[in-house]
């Protein structure tokens, strides 16, 4: 219990004909404990953050946000922002939880080459139980990901930093390290460091940097949840109906590519090792496309006894789970409870305009306290199969083996 006091009361009601000095101290007392239990406040613990950003970019302010998971709650900490000298985080605040929380800062920044700190970037870090100390690295990346994941839960424009952001944005730090998914990625991380870096951009520079980031970005994720694929040409198509001041704004960034890829994609290594594929998208050689196998399926899938786990790209809009022959439940969900007695389930991703893929799992036998059966948990050869559809086009029969979370293809 979260209160100083806890008291447990058991009061005899009599008439007052009959009341003895026993019952009179007896209500006395139960005035007293109402009293004090009206008075009583509940409990807070006191979080420290005293540390500083890490970013290539110099950094002029923040404000901060904590996200507690058990509670799915986030608790605006600053309501204006923080001016800071050498990137220094420095506050405490008291909240009544002490489960997982993360720290979310927005965080005004800009190149060193600018005078003003026009961008925004979003940084995020958990708490090692309730205090931060160490660096809390903030770039393009990390806000990146940060707007798609307030892009796939429809945030508002005007509430971008909010709880099932931040909830969705953890959910896809789960997702497999592919190079599909790091160029998928760099895409969006390299607009967005352009878009910082070009103070002719009127709309973005002169405060509206997340506004105008964030619209970009779900403008990019409606095109590839419909379409399936990204042209550099959607990026264009995107920011002329935001701001007509970023007139070829994709042909700007090619031009500054070279010193754009330097200063960012040591964050994503396998598209710093191979960065072919995002030099040919911006000249408009190549389209980022959805034929990956391993794209078109939910990935991370797990069984935990009786609880099932995965997770899904940006390009599923919405799932739908279908354990044995039930009828198939529509969900963005990534925890379920399986039904007793259920044999098999199949998880098929929906983008704008249709299915993706089925991934169908076979369930292994758990026992009524949840657990699985010993003799299966201990067997590798528990293998599934996922029936994967491109389209109409492309067919492919994929091999997963139960809990290690890794696909074998076939053609």
């Amino acid at each position: 219990m979260k209160y100083f006091f806890l008291f447990l009361a058991i009061l005899s009601f009599k008439s007052p004909a009959n009341a003895t000095n026993e019952d009179v101290s007896q209500v006395g007392s139960t005035s007293l404990l109402m009293s004090l239990m009206a008075d009583a406040k509940e409990e807070e613990f006191t979080f420290s953050v005293k540390t500083s950003i890490r970013s290539d970019y110099r950094v002029g302010s923040y404000r901060a946000y904590v996200y507690f998971i058990d509670q799915d709650e986030m608790k605006v900490i600053h309501t204006n922002f923080q001016k800071t000298v050498s990137s220094l985080v420095n506050f405490d605040f008291k909240a009544p939880h002490l489960s997982q929380a993360y720290l979310v800062l927005e965080v005004k920044y800009g190149p060193n080459f600018l005078y003003d700190t026009n961008a925004t970037g979003i940084c995020v870090v958990p708490f090692d139980g309730v205090s931060i100390f160490d660096e809390i690295p903030c770039n393009t990346l990390v806000t990146a990901q940060y707007l798609l994941a307030a892009a796939m839960r429809d945030s508002k424009n005007s509430n971008v930093i909010n709880a099932q952001a931040t909830k969705q944005y953890l959910k896809l730090q789960e997702l497999p390290n592919r190079k599909f998914w790091q160029d998928y990625l760099a895409v969006h991380q390299l607009l967005l460091s352009h878009l910082a870096e070009i103070e002719d951009y009127k709309l973005a520079h002169s405060g509206d940097y997340l506004s105008v980031s964030y619209r970009i970005i779900k403008y990019l994720l409606d095109d590839v949840r419909k379409y399936r694929r990204i042209r550099v040409q959607n990026i264009d198509d995107a920011v002329m109906k935001i701001d007509r001041t970023m007139v070829n704004f994709a042909y700007r960034l090619y031009m500054s590519m070279e010193g754009l890829l330097k200063r960012n994609l040591y964050l994503l290594p396998k598209v710093e090792q191979s960065p072919t594929f995002i030099r040919d998208f911006f000249t408009g050689r190549i389209v980022f496309s959805l034929l990956t196998e391993e794209a078109a399926v939910v990935a991370n899938l797990k069984q935990e006894g009786e609880v099932l786990t995965y997770t899904y790209w940006p390009w599923f809009k919405s799932l739908t789970i279908q354990f044995d022959e039930n009828t198939p439940i529509e969900t963005i969900d990534t925890v379920y409870q399986i039904p007793p007695e259920s044999k098999r389930v199949d998880i098929v991703g929906y983008g704008e305009n249709g299915r993706y893929a089925t991934l169908r799992y076979t369930i292994l036998p758990f026992d009524e306290g949840g657990e699985i059966t010993p003799n299966l948990k201990a067997k590798d050869e528990v293998l599934t199969q996922a029936y994967l559809q491109f389209l109409g086009d492309l067919q492919e029969v994929s091999t997963f083996k139960a809990g290690t979370g890794s696909y074998h293809y076939e053609r």
